[in-house]
């Protein structure tokens, strides 16, 4: 998928593409899955949860880290055969957890698979629903890919996920597949995402949100955060 940063701005509510800004602004009234609040309480640190009330996927569970109430909202939109993905997860893991744990964003890691990774996300997801460690499994499928060179199966998800003592249910895949097919829809239809990965930072203070499309750089994810944060993005 994207292997560079393009950028572009667009109003969601109009659902236009404009060219020429520095990151894409959604604006004007984010619209996702429904109507209600979170019921997520404020987790510390990087402990994963489901989260059903994010504002761009309301009423649809979404593995996040960080304090629900935090400020910023940064969704993460990647699928586990794209080294790309593979590469942002690698190189910048440590700032987005570290986001978290300072109360600053809670990151929300939103499934949008390539053809044939379907049931490795919804195994992922149902670690996550289990309280398992999802993050240390998405970096440990990611380095298939970087270190290997070659994309990881549904065997390799099942023996990383045993070596920490977690099991993957069918049951849950079965359950989990029709919930990604959902995110993926709104994730293009209502957001124009179509590669991965993308970077969207939602900014519950101005209520608009800002996108970033292909792998960052440190320098330019950093940037990006404090650009939103300063009133400066867009």
């Amino acid at each position: 998928m994207a292997n560079k940063v393009a950028v572009k701005a667009f109003s969601l509510l109009l659902v236009v593409l404009m060219a020429g800004s520095a990151v894409m602004m959604l604006s004007g009234g984010l619209t996702g899955g429904g109507g209600q609040e979170s019921t997520i309480k404020p987790v510390e640190g990087a402990g994963v949860v489901m989260d059903n009330g994010s504002r761009l996927f309301q009423n649809l569970p979404i593995p996040a880290i960080g304090p629900a109430d935090a400020r910023l909202q940064v969704y993460i939109f990647y699928s586990l055969f794209c080294p790309h993905c593979g590469n942002e997860v690698r190189n910048n893991l440590d700032y987005y957890v570290s986001l978290a744990k300072e109360g600053v964003a809670r990151i929300y890691f939103v499934d949008f698979p390539q053809t044939g990774a379907q049931n490795l996300h919804a195994g992922l997801r149902c670690i996550a629903r289990n309280g398992g460690p999802f993050l240390e499994v998405l970096q440990d499928l990611y380095a298939i890919i970087l270190d290997e060179g070659r994309l990881p199966t549904m065997e390799d998800l099942r023996d990383i996920a045993s070596r920490y003592n977690a099991s993957i249910d069918e049951a849950c895949i079965n359950e989990e597949l029709p919930i990604i097919s959902n995110i993926v829809t709104i994730s293009y239809s209502s957001y124009k995402v179509s590669g991965t990965p993308t970077i969207v930072v939602y900014d519950t203070v101005t209520d608009k949100g800002y996108m970033a499309v292909g792998e960052q750089s440190r320098e330019e994810l950093e940037k990006f955060i404090n650009d939103v944060l300063s009133g400066s993005a867009g």
